[in-house]
């Protein structure tokens, strides 16, 4: 940036300023952003008399140094807190969630001559799941990963009809994978706590074959390494401790290598349609664990790959075809393509995710595939824009121990996924848009029957995921009003009336059945309420028609 400026958005919901500007001249820049949210009033206003608090904050910081013509050096900096918390009348009287995230990463750009350049990164990262039990936060469930790496990449114009990248990175990762910290620690258990480096090899070429044809095909290299300090379980068939091992500080007892290929073609039958396919093999070693679909119930904790848990391996073949109408006003693209998994993750039946120090013995590995359609008819250009999107799309899962060994619906298993967006400018300061989705409910297990237990009504569930929540659709309307006239302006402004869920459409997010109904409505489990009720399916969802008044400026 040449000269200062700054701007922001002031919300009902959420506020954000920023500003930027240089702090040497053609020598360096920087940028400070933050964000807020305002959400505490209509907190107030749902959860009447339910001392209910919710709110977020996110900071972003950038900086960049011309060293000379050769050299260059950025870097940002971000740290983000969500929190959701309630204070009750019961034994646990304040109880709560945060999210925390850092990020810092320093980069040095270097230009060796006009063909080659490369990219160093250094950067560090941390996420905190905290779920705390009293108002002071000294008795709370913890679960973190943090990450420390650094990585160089290498980018060669060998020639006009090829360009060559190659690189390499370490990669550190501490995972916590759920810890509890009370004021009485007597008889409490330690989950085991994961240290592991990753290294990472690639190359890859991007080759121009005539007029026609490009190719891109590269191979990467990761290696996976587990280091102590740690406990080691062994299990059995059946998922019984049968052994344990203690191993010493950083050093190695389970390593992992995978060659992973890439290769994509695209062939351009004229200048303005082509065709283009693809195959790419992906491998992941670190798997978030959560067996729960609620968005806010949700304790998720992070194992990597082991003695009991293989990399997840991914092997996707993708075919599409790319073309334009009316000298590309119109553009429309139609992609199928087809993936399997290998070591998916799954669960046994009613597995205990929470501050289980044998957590790898309630997973169960499986195999999964998916396949899809996908349709884009977009208008970029002109006073209408807008895109019609439609995706047909299938997950299954077979895991030995789940389901009977029958294949299943995965919970991301959402056939039908629909957008339309629509904006017109009226070049004369009005701009106005709507957009509206369709999507097919989650897969989800319901009760096929029912049971009497102590007094109880008790559900009984068969096969899993053999229902569906409600089918999602929003509609979202959108006005935008420049309040400076004159287009140029320095100073410009705008007034931003926007409707989220415009006609009030009732979503669930997710459904349960092991709750009853009080005389006063509140629900709870039965196994907090010694009466016999009704037992009655409940579900969480956003059906409010929410309105806001943004106010957005930039100098």
């Amino acid at each position: 940036k040449k000269r200062f400026g700054f701007g922001g958005n002031l919300g009902p919901y959420t506020s954000t300023l920023y500003i930027e500007g240089p702090l040497v001249k053609d020598k360096s820049s920087f940028y400070l952003g933050g964000r807020y949210s305002t959400l505490q009033w209509l907190s107030n206003l749902y959860y009447k008399n339910q001392n209910v608090k919710v709110g977020f904050f996110d900071l972003n910081a950038k900086l960049n140094f011309k060293l000379n013509d050769r050299n260059r050096l950025f870097g940002t900096f971000y740290i983000g807190n969500d929190q959701l918390e309630r204070k009750t009348y019961s034994a646990i009287t304040t109880y709560g969630i945060s999210w925390n995230n850092v990020l810092g990463t320093l980069r040095w750009n270097h230009v060796f001559n006009k063909k080659l350049f490369s990219n160093t990164t250094f950067y560090v990262t941390r996420y905190q799941y905290l779920l705390y039990l009293s108002e002071n936060k000294k008795e709370y469930w913890n679960s973190s990963i943090s990450n420390i790496s650094l990585k160089t990449d290498f980018t060669w114009f060998l020639n006009p009809n090829n360009t060559f990248t190659a690189g390499m990175s370490i990669n550190t990762h501490a995972l916590d994978a759920g810890n509890v910290n009370l004021d009485d620690e007597e008889g409490a258990k330690e989950v085991p706590n994961y240290n592991c480096v990753e290294y990472t090899f690639y190359a890859g070429n991007q080759q121009n074959i005539g007029k026609k044809v490009t190719l891109r095909y590269g191979l990467r290299l990761p290696i996976w390494q587990d280091l102590g300090p740690t406990t080691v379980y062994y299990f059995d068939g059946n998922y019984n401790v049968i052994d344990t091992f203690d191993v010493e500080n950083n050093a190695v007892y389970s390593s992992f290598a995978s060659l992973e290929p890439r290769i994509n073609i695209t062939y351009l039958i004229s200048p303005g349609s082509s065709i283009k396919a693809g195959y790419s093999r992906t491998t992941q070693f670190l798997n978030e664990l959560n067996n729960s679909i609620s968005p806010f119930t949700s304790l998720a904790v992070w194992v990597p790959a082991g003695p009991n848990i293989k990399p997840r391996k991914a092997d996707q073949y993708s075919l599409g075809y790319f073309t334009g109408f009316f000298n590309d006003r119109i553009k429309f693209s139609a992609e199928t393509y087809y993936k399997n998994y290998q070591n998916y993750i799954d669960y046994a039946p009613h597995a205990n995710m929470l501050y289980n120090p044998l957590i790898e013995g309630e997973i169960r590995p499986g195999k999964a595939y998916s396949y899809g359609l996908e349709f884009m008819l977009r208008k970029p250009f002109g006073k209408f824009t807008g895109w019609l999107g439609y995706t047909y799309s299938r997950i299954y899962v077979t895991t030995p121990g789940v389901n009977f060994g029958e294949s299943y619906r995965a919970f991301q298993d959402r056939p039908h996924n629909v957008t339309v967006f629509v904006s017109y400018d009226t070049r004369k300061r009005w701009t106005f848009s709507a957009n509206w989705i369709l999507l097919s409910g989650a897969a989800i297990s319901t009760p096929v029957s029912f049971y009497e237990y102590n007094g109880y009504t008790v559900p009984v569930y068969g096969e899993k995921n053999n229902d569906r929540l409600p089918s999602y659709h929003r509609l979202d309307l959108s006005a935008n009003f420049r309040l400076n006239k004159n287009e140029l302006s320095r100073y410009k402004h705008n007034l931003i009336l926007n409707l989220y869920n415009a006609y009030g459409r009732t979503n669930p997010y997710f459904m349960s059945f092991n709750r009853i109904e009080q005389a006063d409505g509140d629900y709870v489990v039965p196994a907090d309420h010694s009466q016999t009720q009704e037992l009655v399916p409940t579900a969480l969802s956003v059906s409010e028609i929410i309105p806001s008044i943004n106010y957005q400026f930039k100098f």
